[in-house]
């Protein structure tokens, strides 16, 4: 070996279990050695050694039997965004298969693990890009889109409504599968918040006429049409329908929900927004030519 490669193979390494690793080393190991050395890398917290071994372990794609337990034992320790670089071989390889259901489970539960972590950007890329592609392309079964649905819901509490619009696609998941009606109302209300549906959302309102999310989200809707409406016959017309919803949101949050104080000061923000900072003539509450 020359002395140039001598040096790139010192300083391109990493040290796992007293050991020194360069990336070809780790490139020559078998599927199930990288598995191993996977989890001794995210035990020691050895950042540089876990992206090496996982985006290698991502590329050999061992079975997804052997995947699910490296990601379960994984959760076990401190989060790694690392860790995430295997979901969608995961995924792809447990597709179609009696391991679909499960996979998609414990796809999610890392999502969470990374979340709770502060790992948000590799969370996403689980629920957005790598969960999906566990139904292969086929409709999923009940269990599966109610686990879709969960994933939904989170990436709805974060904002990321292409992450919602990508989970709950009709060809994907049918709201009509729901044996729930809450949770079919629920599917309806993700996918009119995220995709500005107003259809959709009268929909989840008439399944669930009393879930404040939905009669916020419609409030909300009902604001965007009024801000473009603005100067014409329908501008207060919207700004009616968007207050009474955000009022009717305000009356029905759940004090026992988790999330009543984010919901309620988003409704404060929302209901103030159409009185105060949203009304023609500078504030007017409406009705001038009465």
């Amino acid at each position: 070996m020359g002395f140039f490669d001598s040096l790139h193979d010192w300083f391109g390494s990493v040290d796992v279990a007293g050991q020194r690793y360069t990336r070809r080393r780790i490139q020559a190991l078998s599927a199930e050695e990288l598995a191993q050395l996977a989890l001794q890398a995210v035990e020691e917290g050895n950042g540089d050694a876990t992206r090496w071994v996982f985006a290698a372990l991502a590329t050999a794609a061992p079975p997804p039997e052997r995947l699910l337990d490296l990601v379960r034992s994984a959760r076990a320790l401190p989060a790694d965004p690392a860790v995430a670089l295997v979901g969608g071989p995961l995924a792809r390889g447990a597709a179609g298969s009696d391991l679909q259901l499960e996979a998609a489970r414990e796809l999610l539960e890392l999502a969470r693990w990374e979340l709770e972590a502060g790992q948000g950007s590799a969370a996403r890329q689980l629920i957005e890009r790598d969960l999906p592609e566990v139904t292969g392309g086929a409709p999923a079964s009940a269990e599966l889109a109610v686990v879709l649905l969960e994933a939904a819901t989170i990436a709805d509490e974060r904002h990321w409504s292409s992450a919602v619009l990508v989970l709950l696609d009709p060809s994907r998941v049918d709201p009509e599968s729901f044996s729930d009606a809450t949770q079919a109302a629920r599917a309806s209300r993700l996918i009119g918040v995220a995709s500005g549906d107003l259809v959709r959302l009268q929909a989840a309102l008439e399944l669930n006429p009393d879930d404040p999310r939905t009669h916020f989200a419609l409030g909300r809707a009902h604001r965007l049409r009024a801000r473009g409406a603005r100067g014409t016959p329908a501008y207060e017309q919207e700004r009616t329908k968007a207050l009474e919803h955000l009022e009717d949101a305000r009356t029905r949050v759940d004090l026992e929900d988790a999330l009543v104080v984010v919901l309620l000061a988003d409704i404060a923000s929302a209901y103030d927004d159409m009185l105060y900072g949203d009304s023609d003539d500078g504030g007017d509450d409406g009705g001038g030519d009465e």
